[in-house]
Parts: C-alpha cells; sequence; structure tokens
C-alpha cells in the first residue's frame, strides 16, 4: 500500500498524505475537528488519475483526498485509492482502498511538507504505517488551483493531477 501513495506523492506531490513512531503518539483521524483544539489553516483536495502505461507504467489508477492542517503543526486527511494494474514482479495492487491518515507538517521553501505521519489502511487489506520521519512536500504553501502542467511541469493524454489548497489563516 505504501507503494501506491509513494506513486501519488513522487507524480504530484500531493499524496496527502497520501502519512509516528519515535516520540509521536497516534491518534484518529478527526476529519473536521482537533483534539488539540488548534484552528484550521489550511484546506487541501488532492486527485490523480493516471491511465497511460506510457507515463506511468504499471502505475495504473489514481488517487481522491481531502485534508486538514492545523496551526499546531498537526493535521488529518482521508485518501481512497484506486489501482489498476498488475505484474509479474510484485505485488498485485488492483482495487480500491481508503487510508485515514494523521500528520505532521511545516512549511519549507514555499511548499507544506509532511514530517512525519500515520496511516490507517482501511478495506481489503487493512494495516496500519508509522513513519517517523518523512520530509515529503505535498502542496505549494499558497493557495490556489494547481493542475498535471503546474505540478509536473508536462502534460499527457491519460494522465492528471489536481491540488486546490485553501489558506485558512
Amino acid at each position: 500500500m505504501r507503494l501506491i501513495r509513494r506513486f501519488g506523492i513522487a507524480l504530484g506531490a500531493v499524496a496527502l498524505v497520501a502519512l509516528g513512531a519515535t516520540g509521536i503518539s497516534a491518534h484518529p483521524a478527526l476529519a473536521y475537528g482537533n483534539a488539540h483544539g488548534a484552528h484550521q489553516v489550511y484546506q487541501i483536495e488532492a486527485s490523480s488519475n493516471c491511465n497511460n502505461p506510457d507515463v506511468c507504467g504499471e502505475m495504473l489508477g489514481g488517487f481522491w483526498a481531502w485534508g486538514v492542517l492545523y496551526a499546531d503543526g498537526t493535521g488529518d486527511a482521508e485518501l481512497t485509492f484506486c489501482g489498476h494494474f498488475a505484474n509479474d514482479h510484485g505485488p498485485q495492487l488492483e482495487g480500491a482502498g481508503h487510508m485515514h491518515i494523521d500528520l505532521h507538517w511545516t512549511i519549507e521553501n514555499g511548499m507544506i511538507v509532511v514530517t512525519s505521519e500515520t496511516d490507517t489502511i482501511v478495506g481489503r487489506f487493512p494495516e496500519v504505517d508509522l513513519i517517523a520521519s518523512e520530509d515529503e512536500p505535498i502542496a505549494p504553501a499558497a493557495a490556489g488551483h494547481y493542475d498535471t502542467q503546474d505540478l509536473l511541469g508536462f502534460s499527457a493524454p491519460g494522465v492528471s493531477f489536481q491540488v486546490q489548497v485553501v489558506a485558512l489563516h
């Protein structure tokens, strides 16, 4: 499942989240609220679809995500994904899944960066994945709508990445 999330982040610099272990305690995703009482500073929506094997190889499919980032450096996200790929060299990753994500974030060089996360995958292959140190850029820190060209520097048939960043501060 990390492969699916890494694919989304690598291509779109977004996975929200497609997201601790050492020194970080896990807590359930709260979608519209924060247990610490911190106010929301960003909401991020993202989608990715790739049905072009020339660009995505065997990693066909997509994800749809929504997340909220709080002033205290924490965040919650929900991510649904669907893979349409199978290969002879590794796991068969066909079908849909859903992930709850609890994360820690910061801003570096104008990008929102996830520094650690806890992913709880539900559905066919339930698991919890703790990522104590990550430093993955997920979206620009400036409010706006970003498309495939903005995020990847190119466009191609069958390839779509969209990110909407809403600043609430």
